[in-house]
């Protein structure tokens, strides 16, 4: 074998999937240094850039049946995410995956990094030589989530603030919309809650299941101590308040990380079945998803093995 063919042999072959209209677009200028960091560290680079208009998805290249490479890196937002660890997920794709989070929330990434601010640098350093963090999934009626799928009145935040509005305010947009969507008594949606034996019934605002600190670009004192690896999701659920006594509690609650009204339930589980008195709304990860009237959601332990800066942990 000559030297160079020797050489190419032991090099890293990374498949770095960018979308270059998430957040700000700012990846873009951004580019050239994360692929110079990479071949600094003897890479062999393959950049698909993800344009659903033109039919250049996740999946396309994905589904190939040579895929041949030694870690996934991304870079987009969460609903970026989400759509390449279900097609992961999809075709049995164990490879270990990277991640640069280029959104206006990136609820996953403040979660994945406890609040930490991590450069591309250090992040595209990760994919070569950070350590193994495997995390867990959701299962939403047969869809995969990284981190939360939920319904009801902040739910319409993330997918119909206008993006303008997310790359000029980033995650303030959805904080401003998540509190005009509260005050809106009258949205209620039905729902019979089974999880562990127990059935649950109530008039709610918001309900979620989630693995994250963090949700609309917000962290949330009642999360703060999740872990993404322990085999168990939290389960959020808020009553739809009658009058703005009932709204100030909640909101207390909420704001405070302190459950002292029944108006806020939360409990842990790795299997729970939401079934509504008529088909209701549903996001996963941020992205609009289906309205369904039943919907099953049970975790998928240790699913994605996550490359991450070695000074995380």
């Amino acid at each position: 074998m000559r030297v160079q063919e020797c050489y190419n042999f032991y090099m890293k072959r990374i498949l770095f999937i960018v979308n270059f209209t998430s957040g700000t677009a700012g990846i873009r200028n951004r580019l050239p240094q994360i692929l110079e960091t990479l071949s600094l560290r003897d890479c062999l680079v393959t950049v698909f850039p993800i344009v659903p208009a033109k039919g250049l998805v996740s999946s396309r290249i994905l589904n190939t049946p040579y895929l041949d490479y030694d870690c996934i890196l991304c870079a987009g937002g969460d609903g970026t995410l989400n759509y390449l660890v279900n097609e992961m997920m999809t075709n049995d794709i164990r490879l270990p995956l990277a991640y640069i989070p280029t959104g206006s929330t990136n609820d996953f990434s403040r979660s994945l990094n406890r609040g930490h601010n991590r450069t591309d640098v250090e992040l595209a350093r990760a994919a070569v030589s950070g350590n193994d963090f495997v995390y867990d999934i959701g299962k939403a009626n047969g869809r995969y989530f990284n981190y939360i799928a939920a319904f009801g009145a902040f739910t319409e935040v993330s997918y119909e603030t206008p993006q303008d509005l997310k790359n000029t305010f980033g995650y303030l947009a959805y904080v401003l919309s998540t509190l005009g969507s509260l005050a809106d008594f009258g949205y209620r949606t039905h729902m019979l809650v089974e999880h562990d034996g127990i059935i649950e019934e109530g008039d709610y605002i918001f309900g979620a299941v989630s693995n994250s600190t963090s949700v609309g670009g917000v962290e949330s004192p009642l999360l703060k101590d999740v872990r993404l690896d322990d085999g168990l999701m939290e389960v959020t659920l808020i009553k739809a308040p009658e009058n703005f006594s009932e709204f100030s509690d909640t909101l207390g609650d909420l704001v405070a990380g302190t459950i002292t009204h029944d108006s806020v339930r939360m409990f842990r589980t790795d299997h729970v079945r939401f079934t509504a008195d008529k088909p209701a709304a549903w996001t996963l990860d941020g992205e609009a998803g289906p309205a369904e009237q039943v919907m099953e959601v049970q975790v998928v332990s240790r699913a994605i093995t996550m490359k991450v800066p070695r000074s995380k942990l």
